[in-house]
């Protein structure tokens, strides 16, 4: 009742965390009396008279504990919601630990995520609002877009698990992998971050390397200001893989900054592991080998460019597949002796005359096209040739 003082308790249990030889707690309290006015409605009032509404929201994580939900905690969608409602120009900024659900999205003008900035949080976020500085993040995480949508919606053993234990049954579908395995569409994917500006992509080429693959590219600043763009490289699975893969995985990136109008080639490396699997036989790294799809983009869902290749075998094995090629092709075994030589030749380490007698096997297929080799088969053969002298360094 008005006017009379009541007892509060407060019952907390710090815990200890042996490596750091500390107690960890905390407590929080708040209170509103029936006669303070309503926050939410103050808020929304305040925001019909202004030109822009700047409305904060944030989540509150720790080592200690597990998130309930991925929603705003408290009534925060409900302030945002009712903020949006009252002013079309508002800006949502996040202070999150990772993704939240955003059922207000459609009725705000952006949402500035800034996760948990630290000391110069404000000078920082002065400078992007303001337009000062352009923002060119690019998201870590994929954001789901509902709690229920993700591996850790399909059963309770995923999520919140049975108290002790919490099952990753997804394996290597892990984060936008799942997404792209199952078809899902997230309310923003992997890589995902939009600027002030915007960005073209051309130019794709493709050089393959021993294990490995260089993509290069231009990406030219299309819209007015400057900015930085981060584009991304994901490698796609083989056409028959041994062993289960992700639909595409991420093979690199690079940053670039751009004035407007200002082009710039890109150039990123495909390391040998973005083609390797661990071996449960061999208890070691094993290469996937054959042809891939390379997409390149501004996030995993934002693909702007694609082309296909396989990285080079080393040489003998690469020479394998030129002597499979020619089998049964040309006239008599001239084609089939020049490659069991080559294949000789780099078992003796002997680079230089291998290369002669790749140049012979080109010499010989090119006299031989549209005669007794088909202009495609000649084709395939050149490019496996071509293979093999890039494999020995040619």
């Amino acid at each position: 009742m008005a006017g009379q003082t009541a007892n509060v308790r407060v019952d907390y249990l710090p815990f200890y965390v042996p490596s750091f030889h500390v107690l960890f707690s905390h407590i929080r309290l708040g209170a509103r009396t029936p006669d303070d006015p309503d926050p939410i409605a103050q808020a929304a009032q305040a925001a019909s008279n202004a030109d822009v509404a700047v409305v904060f929201a944030n989540d509150k994580t720790s080592e200690g504990t597990d998130r309930t939900s991925l929603a705003l905690p408290g009534e925060q969608d409900a302030l945002i919601e009712a903020v949006a409602a009252a002013n079309p120009h508002t800006v949502v900024v996040l202070n999150t630990a990772s993704a939240v659900t955003m059922p207000w999205l459609k009725d705000v003008r952006s949402v500035l995520e800034m996760w948990y900035p630290g000391q110069q949080y404000g000078t920082a976020l002065a400078s992007l609002l303001f337009g000062d500085v352009n923002p060119s993040g690019k998201l870590p995480v994929t954001f789901p877009a509902g709690d229920k949508q993700g591996p850790w919606g399909q059963n309770t053993q995923q999520y919140p698990g049975d108290g002790t234990n919490v099952a990753f049954s997804e394996g290597l579908q892990v984060g936008y992998r799942w997404y792209d395995a199952n078809g899902e569409q997230p309310l923003f994917p992997f890589g995902y971050g939009l600027s002030y500006t915007t960005f073209g992509y051309s130019n794709l080429t493709l050089t393959p390397g021993v294990g490995t693959m260089t993509v290069s590219f231009d990406v030219t600043n299309t819209g007015t200001v400057p900015g930085a763009e981060v584009p991304q490289v994901y490698v796609g699975s083989p056409a028959t893989p041994t062993v289960p893969m992700a639909v595409r995985a991420l093979g690199g990136f690079g940053r670039v900054s751009l004035d407007p109008g200002q082009t710039r080639h890109v150039t990123i490396q495909v390391g040998a592991r973005a083609f390797q699997y661990w071996s449960l036989d061999t208890h070691d790294w094993a290469t996937a080998w054959g042809v891939r799809t390379f997409s390149v983009g501004s996030s995993s869902r934002d693909i702007r460019l694609s082309a296909s290749d396989a990285p080079l075998k080393p040489a003998a094995e690469e020479v394998l597949d030129l002597l499979a090629a020619v089998q049964g092709v040309g006239p008599g075994t001239s084609l089939n002796d020049k490659v069991t030589t080559i294949q000789g030749y780099i078992a003796a380490n002997d680079h230089a005359s291998a290369r002669t007698t790749i140049l012979a096997f080109k010499n010989e297929v090119k006299a031989q096209t549209g005669k007794k080799i088909a202009a495609a088969t000649a084709a395939a053969l050149q490019h496996e040739a071509d293979r093999v002298a890039v494999s020995i360094g040619c």
